[in-house]
């Protein structure tokens, strides 16, 4: 009987182990899901009305305009193949045979749809600006012509062209932001104002599928089958979660359950030498001018250089993000594309020294409270408002309180908002002075200028307009070649610092740590950050 039990007892443990075995083995069908995170669920669905970071993301999985970013570069999308007029101002794109993910084909009548509705005031895009190059486009965007009058054309199922006011640099790469991706009219139609609300509200003609949807929490991603090049896409699913707190989020990558995660800055000195690190924005404060009558400083050239003058921004970076962010001695973000080398090498400028220049900050004080009959600076009072979930926005705000206010003896006021409400808040200028940012949506120096022109994105939200600046931005425009271009962007943006609300504060840089079995994925800093699209996990 002894010799029978032990038999028994090694069958049992042989059996247990191949069962564990099998377990520990990987499948021959396991999905390969990559999970990630952002800090808020963004703005929206709808690819016409993107107009955030994190819309961006989760758009460029869905959609694919006629041309893409991929692996850091710009490359053909849904069309294979265009042409430019000798002139610069007609490009005609041939666009490959593909599908909608319900099955039916793509054609050059969901561009034309889709550029149209982009434009139409009805959709009340607040990115409608970047289509203003397309000929008629400004007049589109504000109700002067109709929708069906822009200078885009679907000649056939497969050819699509677009007329321009003239000839633009800048604008094939625009083409490959989500607003431009096609849309189906009968979707849209069917849905009306609940378009874009659900999931099941959308088709897509991206490499995955948007499979749910529970705001505010996740969105689970899975490949699409009909997509033109699905033999390149490796995942199987792609689930973005909102995590708005840095630190839970580096928690999570720590255990497993994010494939990647952003360093807080606080931890920045613990991960620099493990972490990928980029410039990802330029970002400031904008003073809001619409509100001079009872606060004539926030419009008072001299008083906004005061302001930029006494901060020190070495410091400023070092005790809000503790290295992590760079200090912004001019407003264009250096790293664009230049003439030889980077915009910032080619056209060096540092209006503002990475010290604080207490002497000038004074000068120009005195200069500003002369011109506005004030004698005390603490008549002076400003309000500053920042985003109440971003611990890093907390500290920056509490930095230039505690540097302003010792420089120049004014009053300054923190206020923080919810995401949403702080950016909702700036069109109608529900606000005095704000943290203010952008993520270029080009390669171009005019990707930052161009929202400083009269009625423009930013210059609206601030109250800016100023023809002498007006007409350097068309002057650079209109230049016939890219050098003259960039030299003339250049004296614009001089210019600019000169007059402008706002004081250019710090690049920012994000860190980002990566699990080692996830391939492919790139961190970029036009139009969006998160390249996932192709990544591999092995």
């Amino acid at each position: 009987m002894a010799i029978s039990t032990k038999v028994h007892k090694v069958f049992f443990v042989l059996v247990l182990a191949g069962i564990m075995a099998t377990w520990m083995l990987p499948s021959a069908h396991a999905a390969k899901r990559l999970i990630f995170s952002q800090p808020n669920d963004g703005t929206t669905l709808d690819n016409a009305k993107g107009n955030s970071v994190p819309d961006q993301n989760v758009a460029q999985l869905m959609y694919e305009g006629l041309v893409r970013i991929k692996n850091k570069k710009l490359v053909p999308g849904m069309a294979e193949k265009w042409e430019l007029s000798p002139d610069g101002t007609v490009y005609t794109f041939t666009l490959r045979p593909s599908k909608w993910s319900d099955g039916k084909d793509l054609t050059a009548q969901d561009f034309e749809y889709a550029f149209r509705r982009l434009m139409d005031p009805k959709t009340a895009s607040p990115y409608a600006f970047i289509g203003e190059p397309i000929k008629n486009g400004v007049a589109v965007e504000q109700g002067k012509m109709k929708p069906e009058e822009l200078g885009v054309k679907a000649l056939d199922n497969r050819t699509f062209q677009v007329q321009l006011e003239g000839p633009s640099d800048y604008f094939l790469s625009s083409l490959a932001l989500c607003n431009f991706a096609p849309m189906r009219k009968d979707v849209v139609e069917q849905f009306g104002a609940d378009f874009a609300a659900k999931a099941d509200h959308l088709i897509f003609n991206g490499p995955y599928v948007l499979a749910e949807y529970i705001p505010q929490n996740k969105k689970l991603f899975k490949k699409n089958p009909n997509y033109w090049n699905a033999k390149e896409v490796k995942l199987d699913e792609i689930e973005v979660l909102v995590v708005a707190d840095l630190n839970t989020a580096l928690q999570m990558f720590q255990t497993g359950a994010l494939d990647f995660a952003e360093v807080p800055s606080t931890l920045y000195p613990d991960y620099k030498d493990k972490a990928v690190t980029y410039v990802y924005s330029v970002e400031w404060m904008g003073f809001n001018t619409r509100k001079k009558e009872n606060k004539p400083w926030l419009a008072n050239p001299d008083f906004i250089k005061a302001v930029g003058h006494s901060i020190d921004r070495e410091l400023y970076t070092q005790l809000s993000s503790r290295g992590l962010n760079l200090p912004a001695q001019r407003y264009v973000m250096p790293g664009m594309m230049g003439i030889k080398s980077t915009y910032g090498a080619d056209f060096s400028l540092n209006y503002y020294k990475p010290k604080a220049d207490k002497a000038k900050a004074q000068e120009y004080l005195k200069k500003a409270m002369t011109a506005m009959g004030i004698k005390d600076p603490a008549q002076i009072e400003i309000s500053y408002q920042t985003i109440s979930n971003d611990a890093d926005k907390r500290r920056q705000a509490e930095v230039l309180q505690n540097m302003i206010t010792k420089t120049l003896g004014i009053k300054f006021n923190i206020t923080q908002v919810e995401y949403k409400q702080h950016w909702a808040s700036l069109k109608p200028g529900d606000y005095e002075t704000a943290f203010m940012g952008w993520v270029p949506d080009y390669d171009s120096p005019f990707s930052y200028l161009d929202i400083w022109t009269t009625n423009s994105y930013t210059a609206f939200r601030t109250g800016f307009s100023d023809a002498t600046y007006d007409g350097l931005i068309k002057k650079a425009i209109h230049s016939p070649a890219r050098n003259e271009s960039l030299k003339n962007y250049f004296e614009a943006e001089k210019y600019l610092l000169s007059v402008a609300p706002m004081v250019p504060l710090h690049l920012r840089q994000k860190a980002q740590l990566v699990n080692p079995k996830v391939k492919g994925l790139n961190f970029y800093f036009i139009g969006f950050d998160i390249d996932a699209a192709f990544a591999d996990k092995i």
